[in-house]
């Protein structure tokens, strides 16, 4: 099975969770018996990836899944943000998604949009945070090594790490997962996006 290499954002990420909070262990959330064999082959792909790990030490902590079809049809395996948001108090990034649109794209004619692939695997989590995410399935107990869809603060961390990974290029914004580059003429233009892609 062919696994595509991820990029990695720098730093690490930690997070913070109220220490007064009792920690909770759920049980394995039922999955259709049609996609079984599917998550089995998405949880080896995502453990050679890097995005998951087996764990067989105990944790305090143990998460239930949502498994999601995308629309090609793939399988992506999300934390249960009800339990987080029920279990955990994760204290809200003060990053404002606004920033990101200060630059003046008024100017601008010419715009190259590049889409980064799995956003959020680009993010590393620290140790002690992957143990958070700690969950169950059918085929045994993973942790996340990098940052899990399905947390809602997943996204502004991530557009936080991706806006420090841009800062000093000339002409770059984000939104979201989305990298565009702009210029006022297509000369312009080619000179920042052969210059940015090295």
């Amino acid at each position: 099975m062919y696994c595509r290499p991820l990029g990695t954002l720098d730093g690490e990420v930690h997070l913070r969770v109220d220490s007064s909070v009792v920690p909770v262990v759920t049980p394995a959330r039922k999955i259709p018996i049609a996609i079984c064999t599917r998550l089995h082959e998405e949880l080896d792909r995502l453990c050679k990836l890097g995005v998951i790990t087996p764990i067989e030490e105990p944790t305090p902590w143990v998460n239930q899944i949502v498994v999601a079809q995308k629309k090609s049809g793939d399988l992506r395996i999300c934390l249960d943000r009800r339990n987080w948001r029920k279990h955990y108090y994760v204290k809200d990034s003060s990053f404002q998604f606004w920033m990101m649109f200060c630059m003046n794209l008024g100017q601008s004619r010419i715009f190259t949009k590049a889409n980064l692939s799995s956003s959020y695997w680009h993010v590393q989590l620290d140790l002690g945070c992957s143990m958070l995410t700690t969950f169950q399935t059918c085929f045994g107990r993973y942790c996340f090594c990098l940052l899990p869809f399905g947390l809602s603060i997943s996204s502004e961390i991530f557009q936080q790490k991706l806006l420090e990974a841009l800062t000093g290029l000339t002409n770059v914004v984000c939104i979201a997962d989305d990298v565009i580059i702009h210029a006022k003429d297509t000369e312009q233009h080619d000179e920042y996006l052969h210059k940015h892609r090295h």
